[in-house]
């Protein structure tokens, strides 16, 4: 998913500042339905694709910790 917006730009869009939608991006906070909903509407996207992409990245974070 890509909608040519920064980390900066996409967190203003859905609501949030900067270093929460980072920790959200890093695994540190759970991907809420609403941000989930915000993020699907934001890249045209269904939110089922925003979910397992947020996956896909949470777990080759995970992967790259142990």
């Amino acid at each position: 998913m890509h909608a040519a917006l920064n980390q900066s730009e996409v967190a203003e869009r859905v609501g949030l500042s900067q270093s929460a939608f980072s920790t959200i991006e890093q695994g540190g906070s759970p991907l809420s339905e609403a941000l989930c909903a915000s993020l699907a509407d934001l890249y045209g996207e269904p939110q089922e694709a925003v979910r397992d992409a947020w996956q896909r990245a949470n777990d080759t974070l995970k992967g790259s910790t142990q």
